[in-house]
């Protein structure tokens, strides 16, 4: 197939990475995959690095709606030259666009819409129109958003497909990194490691994390890592939060790491509390994938990687109490660990594997090519 994947992203987040992840997993099956985006942006860097046709229209992510001329004519050029089978449109200004491209083309090209955020769609007249009729398939990054979608825009349901994002299993495996974090915090191999990864946030429940380290009944051959990036909540913030409840000689509060890895492969436990958003949680599916014990909130689509008691434990969120339980079960059981970190990697290797996603995308696109659109 031909397809051409367009995606507006200023910076590098979970849409980008699930938009650039799909287009070279389909490139690897052999299709002719161009990835459409703005000029100098991670993504656009991103796919020239792993050997991707990028096209880069002049205009693309301006503020000035008559830019959005050239980049019409410039989707509209690469349609009719490359044949375009399938548009994959990852934003909503590439949706529009690439409606109307098709449009141009006598609709030759099939308008596929993928959302990985649902929140800020809107259900006004414009967005009903392009859903309906100009649109022959949704893909969602979760089930829970498939029914909503399809009622909010009334279209048929048969058209919106759910598709979890693609891990890399090769690349996110035990093992390359083990010894690294333990020896650069001068932690003995001895003392259960228990970490939280994600940017610093009130929605990433690190408060809840820090308190269920309070309520452990004996945490003294345990220390607690917290990596992230600072935004709505500073470093200083938590070091206090634990302070105040007694447990800051038990925290390492680290920044973000350049490869995530480093901090993951030294965990025993792995901890993700958010109390919202995760509609893609991509740390969950890389925990899993390099074989760690996860406890998780049930929020967002998480209950949909993680099957409670099987390849991770499931938590209410914002319930520290239960968050504390779970880590003090998985700090005395090591047989449970080691059970739920096998059954995790396989779980990932088998359905969240990047090839295997595309694979899934693939079928829904050939799918696409058959069906009329309704």
């Amino acid at each position: 197939m031909n397809i051409l994947q367009s995606l507006n992203f200023r910076w590098w987040n979970a849409s980008a990475e699930y938009a650039i992840s799909l287009s070279k997993g389909l490139s690897d099956l052999g299709h002719n995959v161009i990835t459409f985006s703005r000029n100098g942006s991670p993504a656009s860097n991103r796919a020239e690095e792993l050997g991707l046709r990028v096209v880069s229209p002049a205009g693309m992510g301006s503020k000035n709606p008559l830019s959005r001329v050239p980049v019409l004519r410039s989707m509209l050029a690469v349609f009719l030259r490359e044949r375009i089978e399938i548009s994959n449109l990852h934003d909503g200004e590439s949706h529009f666009l690439g409606a109307v491209a098709s449009l141009f083309s006598g609709r030759k090209t099939k308008v596929v819409r993928t959302l990985s955020e649902t929140r800020g769609s809107k259900a006004n007249a414009f967005n009903l129109f392009l859903y309906r009729f100009m649109t022959d398939a949704v893909i969602v990054t979760n089930g829970w958003t498939v029914d909503a979608l399809a009622q909010k825009f009334g279209i048929n349901r048969e058209r919106v497909f759910s598709v979890h994002p693609g891990i890399d299993t090769e690349k996110f495996s035990a093992g390359m990194f083990r010894g690294m974090l333990r020896l650069k915090l001068g932690i003995p191999s001895d003392v259960l490691l228990v970490g939280l990864i994600g940017r610093l946030s009130p929605v990433k429940g690190q408060y809840y994390f820090v308190k269920a380290a309070s309520l452990l009944s004996d945490p003294r051959n345990m220390r607690f890592v917290v990596s992230g990036r600072a935004e709505e909540v500073r470093h200083e913030d938590l070091i206090e939060t634990a302070r105040a409840l007694g447990v800051e000689h038990l925290f390492c509060f680290l920044g973000e790491f350049s490869d995530v890895r480093e901090v993951i492969d030294d965990l025993d436990i792995a901890v993700v509390p958010s109390v919202g958003s995760e509609e893609i949680s991509r740390i969950v599916l890389e925990l899993m994938s390099m074989g760690k014990p996860v406890i998780a909130s049930s929020v967002g689509s998480i209950p949909e990687l993680i099957e409670d008691g099987v390849t991770g434990h499931l938590v209410p969120p914002g319930d520290a109490a239960a968050l504390s339980d779970r880590i003090s079960e998985l700090t005395r059981k090591k047989e449970k660990r080691t059970f739920l970190g096998k059954a995790a990697r396989e779980e990932a290797v088998r359905k969240f594997d990047s090839r295997n996603v595309a694979r899934r995308v693939e079928r829904i696109f050939e799918d696409c090519l058959q069906r009329k659109r309704r």
